[in-house]
């Protein structure tokens, strides 16, 4: 099943609340009776509190009415012989008022506030006594492990993507730097041309009988020089005009 933001993120709040209250286990989106349960708790007396995630009007109507068989989700818990010992909708404040007048009787209701508190609006009676059987327990417990050890090798896959990736941006750095080493080198030599260039501009003007064209070839060697460095992303050197 797919969730949404703002239903992974009650799922969240109502996870963190329940471990707080010193619980035996407490499993998120998890099956253990015929539908698929948003957050189960079992605490100290094994009995079971099943958390609902509703974040609108039409999201809770289309779990009251989920049939299994003959029955109706509503109906197997109304019976109170089946499924959790207590059973709570969780809802957002937006979403509050549009259920709490349809609520059913075997249903508590709870509200998580902007402030990030989760509110007891209404209380969950109790459905029935009968603690968890160590069956149903047992298969609790696989299945958090089953998703802990899934977990380990997601994380362990995750890791040696990052790994590839550090691998990978390191030769793209040395290539960048490689690269760059290289234009500075360029630039460099062509500055030194430039340099040469204008010394022997000026020693042919210090000759006293200079020649116009070699001095005016060093010239526009320098201007070309000077205009390519100022657009060096054209790619089209800019000719200097030299009066």
């Amino acid at each position: 099943m797919h969730y949404t933001p703002d239903e992974q993120l009650l799922i969240r709040q109502v996870t963190t609340l329940t471990e707080t209250q010193d619980p035996v286990l407490v499993l998120p989106r998890v099956y253990l009776w015929a539908w698929e349960s948003d957050v189960l708790a079992v605490d100290q007396s094994y009995q079971v509190t099943e958390f609902e995630i509703k974040t609108d009007r039409a999201d809770f109507n289309n779990d009251r009415e989920k049939s299994f068989g003959s029955l109706s989700k509503d109906a197997l818990l109304d019976e109170q012989t089946f499924g959790p010992n207590f059973f709570y909708y969780v809802v957002s404040a937006k979403v509050y008022r549009k259920v709490f007048k349809a609520l059913p009787d075997h249903a508590g209701l709870m509200v998580a506030r902007k402030d990030g508190r989760l509110e007891t609006v209404k209380k969950a009676p109790e459905l029935h006594g009968n603690p968890i059987s160590s069956h149903r327990l047992n298969e609790l417990y696989r299945k958090g492990y089953q998703r802990y050890r899934q977990a380990e090798i997601d994380n362990r896959e995750l890791q040696d993507r990052i790994r590839l990736m550090n691998r990978h941006f390191a030769e793209e750095r040395k290539t960048w730097e490689a690269d760059r080493k290289y234009q500075l080198k360029q630039t460099i030599r062509r500055q030194q041309d430039l340099i040469r260039d204008l010394y022997a501009a000026i020693e042919a003007l210090k000759s006293g009988n200079p020649e116009d064209v070699f001095i005016q070839k060093h010239i526009d060697r320098a201007g070309q020089y000077l205009a390519e460095s100022k657009e060096p992303s054209t790619g089209k050197p800019k000719s200097a005009a030299v009066s």
